[in-house]
This record gives C-alpha cells, sequence and structure tokens, in this order.
C-alpha cells in the first residue's frame, strides 16, 4: 500500500460531496434556489428521472417509459463545477483539475449553507463523498500486482492476460456508522494507447438524522469521511502506480 500524502496532479475525473434531506422540498422551492444561486454565465438545466414499466401480455412483453422532472442542475461557468439540486438533497461536484479538499469543501458549504435557509429541509438523512479516479497503468504491463494492492487474482492453470475486471467491496466502520465502497475497473486504452486506465471510484456516506442547523456537525462528518477515502485511495495503491501524479 501506498504513503497517504497530498498529489499535485491527483487523477481525479470527478470529486463529489452529497447531502440528502427528508422531507422532500417542492419542486417549485428547488427552482426558487437555482434561480437564487445561479449566476448569468452558468447554463441551467432540468434533472430528470426515468421510470421503466414492464407489462406481460397476451403479445409478449411490453414496457413503457416515463420521466418525471427532479430538480435543476447548474454547470458553473468555470467548467469545473456542478451543482446538482434535487428534491431529496444537494450534490456539489468538482471535476479536473482537482486543487485541495479544503476548497472544494469551502465552495460546496456555500451552496448548501443557503439551501438551509432558503428551502428549509427538516433533516439530513445521509452525507456522502465520492472520489472517481482514473489511474493509468503503463504498457506493456507484466503483472498488475505492482500497481494495485488488490488487484484480480486468476487461477495458476488458466492464461493470464485480463482484458478486464471489475471488482467491488463494501467496509462497514462500526465505530463510526460510515460505509465505504470501493470498486475497481478496468477501463480501456489510454488514448495514446501507452497505457491502461483502471478506474478507483471511492464512495463513503453516512446515514443520520441531523437537523440543518446543526452544520458544524455535518463539517465534521465530512472530513472524516474524507480521511476515510484517502485510506481507502492509497490502502488500494501501490506506490509505483502514483510517482506520474507527483
Amino acid at each position: 500500500m501506498a504513503k497517504i500524502r497530498h498529489l499535485a496532479r491527483a487523477p481525479i475525473r470527478e470529486a463529489i460531496i452529497d447531502l440528502q434531506f427528508q422531507p422532500q422540498a417542492s419542486l417549485e422551492a428547488v427552482d426558487r434556489f437555482a434561480a437564487d444561486v445561479a449566476s448569468s454565465g452558468d447554463k441551467v438545466t432540468d434533472l430528470w428521472a426515468s421510470t421503466i414499466e414492464l407489462k406481460v401480455e397476451a403479445g409478449g412483453i411490453h414496457h413503457a417509459q416515463t420521466g418525471s422532472r427532479i430538480g435543476k442542475r447548474i454547470d458553473l461557468e468555470d467548467g469545473k463545477h456542478v451543482v446538482q439540486l434535487h428534491r431529496s438533497g444537494v450534490t456539489f461536484s468538482r471535476l479536473p483539475s482537482y486543487e485541495s479538499w479544503e476548497m472544494m469543501s469551502a465552495s460546496a458549504q456555500q451552496v448548501w449553507s443557503r439551501y438551509f435557509v432558503l428551502v428549509q429541509p427538516a433533516e439530513v438523512v445521509r452525507i456522502a463523498v465520492r472520489f472517481i479516479n482514473a489511474l493509468r497503468v503503463p504498457m506493456p504491463l507484466s503483472d498488475f500486482d505492482e500497481y494495485l494492492t488488490y488487484a484480480p487474482q486468476l487461477p495458476p492453470d488458466l492464461p493470464q492476460s485480463l482484458s478486464g475486471f471489475l471488482t467491488r467491496v463494501v467496509i462497514n466502520d462500526q465505530a463510526n456508522g460510515d460505509f465505504a465502497v470501493v470498486t475497481q475497473m478496468l477501463e480501456g486504452e489510454t488514448a495514446d494507447h501507452t497505457g491502461l486506465n483502471v478506474l478507483i471510484d471511492i464512495d463513503v456516506s453516512h446515514p443520520c438524522q441531523l437537523a440543518t442547523t446543526d452544520e458544524q456537525q455535518i463539517t465534521t462528518i465530512l472530513n472524516r469521511l474524507r480521511d476515510t477515502k484517502n485510506k481507502a485511495f492509497f490502502g488500494f495503491l501501490e506506490e509505483r502506480i502514483l510517482e506520474q501524479y507527483e
């Protein structure tokens, strides 16, 4: 496993902070909030959820797809941030290039603090951070074990050449009531065909029942989840794969 540290060129494809609320807000309240926080240069679009209904009839199986609007998406003018406003929550995303947790979390807090004031959700029921990383493994490749702490293993009697893999583990931190879902996936060759892209998707969450007035506790939990994310990221990787991101 690798040493936990700041990477100057972190391989983060998307970093996410997500807060979920109950009960759900009205679409009117979400629309008003989106209009309040969006600047003139931002791109505001509707968020939709699709539902597919299957029906077994005499002529066979038929399906009908319906959609319902669930909120707003705001792509900020800087091209680096996205805010999704659902009836049940707020999702704040940082796109490349990632700078620091401190800057990202401060920007996200500005959004959810205003949401608390203007929309007034009653309770926070889930707090989460998610980091999607795309790491380059150079080719030719002799062994994934040189780069991944928990690389996929093949039985020795089978050919040892992999063309793809997908692994997922769920970690339960019983002491804090947190959950971490770590997914590893071989995405394919890099655009220049000199390496392979391996995705490390880490989603760390905490179910809770917190008043929206308790912003300090929300921040404390987010920082703890971020620390767990760091332990998972560096724990699942070997030093060799991180040298290129120093």
